[in-house]
């Protein structure tokens, strides 16, 4: 889970103490079962409250985007970040990054005859898999 926000806001939060900078940005939380924030806080050993009510959104494409506009600051999974970082929208101030074992999982029921068409995504999904696997330098690490 990486913590994010606009560029200008990371270089003015990166000047201070993780700590100092949870209480005075609003926190945009993506509603649902697993709590970013508070894995993301419990890991680092931080406390999240805060001077400002949070923002609360229902998605984390909607979270960064707000995080992006300059309307708080969000915690995502790296993955989801990563293009709003390389494109330059988003930024971490400093490297506040916790690694979590949750993972995202696809799964069908195996009674669908071979033709049914959930079996031509899961086919795509495996050799979009084996095709990043295999470019893939062999220490890298997965994702948090």
């Amino acid at each position: 889970l990486s913590f994010v926000c606009a560029p200008a806001m990371a270089s003015e939060l990166s000047a201070m103490p993780l700590q100092a900078a949870l209480r005075i940005v609003r926190k945009i939380y993506i509603q649902g079962r697993h709590n970013g924030w508070q894995r993301w806080a419990k890991g680092l050993g931080l406390d999240l409250s805060g001077d400002l009510p949070p923002l609360k959104v229902d998605n984390a494409v909607t979270a960064l985007e707000n995080a992006a506009q300059g309307l708080g600051a969000a915690v995502a999974y790296s993955t989801y970040c990563a293009p709003y970082l390389t494109a330059g929208r988003l930024a971490s101030p400093g490297a506040a990054v916790f690694r979590t074992d949750l993972r995202h999982a696809l799964t069908g029921a195996p009674n669908q005859p071979p033709w049914h068409p959930a079996h031509r995504l899961f086919d795509w999904l495996k050799e979009e898999f084996r095709a990043e696997a295999s470019a893939a330098p062999a220490d890298r690490s997965p994702a948090p």
